[in-house]
């Protein structure tokens, strides 16, 4: 986890497989995550979402890697009701 000195927030995350899961044919997966600040019209606050994710793999002996990048956020609303 990365944290910014001035503002303590963190701005990066990366997550490690911890040890090989060999009944899955895993042997490594890792994911690193970079959040910014997003400023929605509708919220009073500005939230840190994440903009860009990494996630290396590899599986059965074979390198994967795909990468997220995200923008455009938009705010949706949804009103849900429980019913007995």
């Amino acid at each position: 986890m990365w944290i910014d000195a001035v503002s303590y927030r963190v701005v990066k995350l990366r997550l490690d497989l911890l040890e090989p899961r060999l009944d899955l044919a895993l042997e490594k997966e890792t994911t690193e995550i970079k959040l910014g600040e997003v400023h929605l019209r509708q919220a009073a606050a500005s939230l840190w979402l994440p903009f860009d994710v990494a996630v290396t793999v590899i599986w059965n002996g074979q390198l994967f890697k795909n990468r997220h990048h995200y923008t455009n956020y938009r705010q949706f609303m949804a009103k849900s009701t429980i019913r007995f």
